[in-house]
């Protein structure tokens, strides 16, 4: 990843969706991401937010932080993993 970064903010609706199995359990905040709301060039097409893939890291930076605009979080406060499939289950706390 490249040392200097350059946050541009930009007004982007991103599209999402909801689990109806998820929502049942009102503690656990979740969204699905989708391809469609994003700045990221071909062939990432717009809302990429994997650094790992070769997109350019500005592009996966400003989709982050138009993302975390849109679902109320703070950009700093995100915790990036890497996403497998698999039964490993990691828990996250503000320490």
């Amino acid at each position: 990843m490249s040392t200097k970064r350059t946050k541009r903010v930009y007004n982007l609706l991103m599209i999402f969706k909801k689990s109806t199995l998820l929502n049942a359990y009102s503690e656990i905040e979740h969204v699905f991401t989708t391809r469609e709301g994003g700045i990221s060039k071909n062939p990432f097409n717009s809302n990429n937010l994997a650094f790992h893939v070769g997109d350019k890291d500005d592009d996966v930076i400003n989709n982050h932080i138009a993302f975390s605009k849109q679902m109320g979080y703070k950009h700093a406060d995100l915790v990036h993993m890497r996403q497998i499939h698999s039964d490993i289950i990691t828990l996250v706390d503000p320490s």
